[in-house]
Order: C-alpha cells, then structure tokens, then sequence
C-alpha cells in the first residue's frame, strides 16, 4: 500500500492597510455599539473599534502569509512564502493542483477553511482546486482536509489549542503565540515572533501528526520566499481535474468543450465514445471505498455530461 502523503498548512493574516468606506460601513452594520438601540460606532471611535475587533474577520484583514509544509524524503520543507493575497493564493492553486494524492492538514478546519475560502472569493478564487479545501455545502464531519485539533480530542468535548497538544505530547512551542495575544504583537511590530510562531505553529501540527500516528520525527528545513507576479498553471488534463473537483465547474465545462470541439466536430460515434470516458472519470463506483454515487446522483451527472456533448 503507497504511504499517505500530507500537506500541512497555516497563514497569517493582518490588517495592515486602511478600510474603505465599504469596509467602515459593512463593520458598523456587523459590530453595533448597542445591539439594543442600535446605536452605531462612528469617526474615531469607529476607526478604534475596527483596529480592534475586525482583525479576526476575514472580512475586515487580509492574508499576508502562507506556510506550506511538505513530508519529503525523511525531511519537513516549510515554505514561508509573502506576497500580495492574489499572488499567495495563485501560488497556493498552483502546488495544490499538482498535489491531489495529498491530504491537506490544518488546524481548526471550521474556522480556517471559511476563513481562507472568503478571503480567496475576494479575489476571484471562487471554487478550490483542492478537495481539501472544500467547506461550502458540507457537513463538519464531509471536510476531507485532516483538523489536528478534531483529531487529537475526537469524540472528546473539551478542545485544545496547539500549544496544548504541544504541552502533551512534550514538543517545542514556546515560540507559539496564542491567537488572542497575535494583536499585540501585530500592533507593536514585532512581526518576526508572529512568523517564528507561524512557522513553529505548523511543525507541531507534522510533529504531532506524526507521533499519534507512530511515524518517525521529521528534520525541519525552511525556505523562506516572496512571490511575485505569479503566472496561474492551468490544467492539461482535464479528466483527472473532473475526477478530483467531483463536479462541473465553468472551468472543468469550458477546458472539456474546447478540447472536445476545438479542431473539429464530433462525429456521433465519437460523442458516445466520450460520453462512455467521461462517464468513466466523473461517476463514483468504488464500493470498497465507500465512493459510490447513488442512482440519482449517476442520472444527474450523466444528464450534465450529454448536455456537454449535445447528446
């Protein structure tokens, strides 16, 4: 059996930039001064409240960092990458494209996940490349990323904080900042503490990960990079894009149709022919797996298949 392979990943996100109007408006709309008499916040004090409160919204920050890190050839390879949001997540699209037999590991899913997914459909970013990202029209227990927390206190109600974990399992975390403290440190500059934790943050993730499941330590490397004008690779392989994404995204439609009628017309022997490989990649049939599509959800995907070859 081929080992499973994991990307764990985290980001740091910070509200260094000034709101627009709609920004100020939607947070005075969101964060009432009086929720009874709706009284609003206004000028300075809205401004004050916004630097104070907002941070934790992916509505009212940004993501700054992403911190990928890879299980290679008995080494962790943390990447810290920086950039502007639109440049991060191109970058993060493009190594998730390529990184399908991964399974993505993060660290409270319920919150990450929205987190990232809102901040990414603010830049055009709409449907995620990757199973593992996936939150929208699905059930806590549907997520197919690998939450550290969720798995480390499993049926358990009580939750625990990575440094927690940490303190457990007897790993380093002292260069961890607790995200109620993160503020702090974004408000006095100290922004090589909030990377080390950051990036020590995602090493107790694969550490902890790895001693739960009996696997042997990782030695960490780390490569720090900016990304700059980052050029989005676009799939060649539109089957297996259909296959991994599970359904017909308007990029997955249009990439099939213009492979498909690109240089010439089909004949309607060659239509069924596709219909029958198309069929093959989209419908689940693995009952051993549990991936197996019920009979209405076969109807449906073949109904979305004969209306792309016009059938």
């Amino acid at each position: 059996m081929e080992e499973a392979k994991y990307i764990y990943f985290s980001f740091q996100s910070s509200q260094d930039f000034e709101p627009t109007s709609k920004d100020l408006l939607s947070f005075q709309r969101k964060y009432k001064k009086d929720f009874t008499t709706r009284e609003l916040f206004e000028d300075e004090e809205l401004l004050d409240q916004y630097r104070l409160r907002g941070w934790k919204s992916p509505r009212y920050s940004k993501i700054v960092s992403l911190i990928l890190a890879f299980e290679i050839k008995g080494e962790l390879k943390v990447r810290f990458i920086t950039g502007s949001e639109i440049d991060l997540f191109t970058e993060l699209n493009n190594v998730l494209r390529k990184s399908q037999d991964y399974t993505l590991v993060d660290f409270e899913s319920q919150i990450v996940l929205p987190y990232l997914g809102i901040r990414m459909a603010r830049n055009g970013f709409i449907n995620p490349v990757h199973n593992g990202l996936k939150y929208r029209n699905a059930r806590p227990w549907d997520l197919k990323s690998l939450d550290i927390q969720q798995f480390y206190d499993g049926a358990g109600n009580y939750k625990s904080s990575i440094k927690d974990i940490a303190d457990d399992l007897g790993l380093n975390s002292e260069a961890i900042i607790e995200i109620e403290d993160e503020f702090t440190y974004y408000n006095t500059g100290d922004f090589e503490s909030l990377k080390k934790s950051a990036i020590q943050k995602v090493e107790v993730m694969s550490q902890a990960h790895r001693i739960l499941t009996e696997l042997p330590p990782l030695q960490t490397v780390l490569v720090e990079e900016q990304v700059k004008d980052v050029i989005e690779e676009k799939p060649t392989d539109w089957l297996k894009e259909l296959y991994n994404a599970n359904q017909f995204t308007n990029e997955i439609r249009e990439g099939l149709k213009a492979q498909i009628f690109g240089k010439k017309k089909p004949t309607k022997k060659e239509l069924d022919h596709l219909f029958t490989i198309i069929r093959g990649a989209y419908v689940r049939t693995n009952f051993m797996a549990n991936d197996q599509d019920s009979k209405k959800v076969i109807e449906q995907k073949e109904l979305e298949i004969k209306t792309l070859l016009g059938l």
